[in-house]
């Protein structure tokens, strides 16, 4: 008999080494999916880089673009908009 199954999650690093040297840090989430009997990953996030020839991690986008990337509105559909002639025919 196994081990009953908890749902837990696991944080890892993973370090992935380019031709050019450069090392890319990533953070992943992966679980146990019972119905495939397999390790699933659920989620992967990338944490900066390492240059060829630093030991330090450095951010691979500024930190302002982070926080405006949620809130910035989309444009309205071009039938959606007064300009349109075709709008409020029958």
């Amino acid at each position: 008999m196994g081990r009953p199954l908890t749902g837990k999650t696991h944080v890892g690093i993973r370090r992935e080494t380019r031709s050019n040297g450069d090392v890319y840090v990533y953070e992943r989430v992966t679980g146990y999916d019972p119905k495939t009997q397999k390790t699933k990953t659920l989620s992967t996030r990338l944490l900066g880089k390492i240059p060829a020839g630093s030991t330090e991690i450095t951010p691979t986008q500024k930190e302002a673009f982070r926080s405006y990337r949620g809130t910035r509105p989309g444009r309205p559909h071009p039938c959606r908009t007064s300009k349109n002639p075709r709008v409020g025919r029958s």
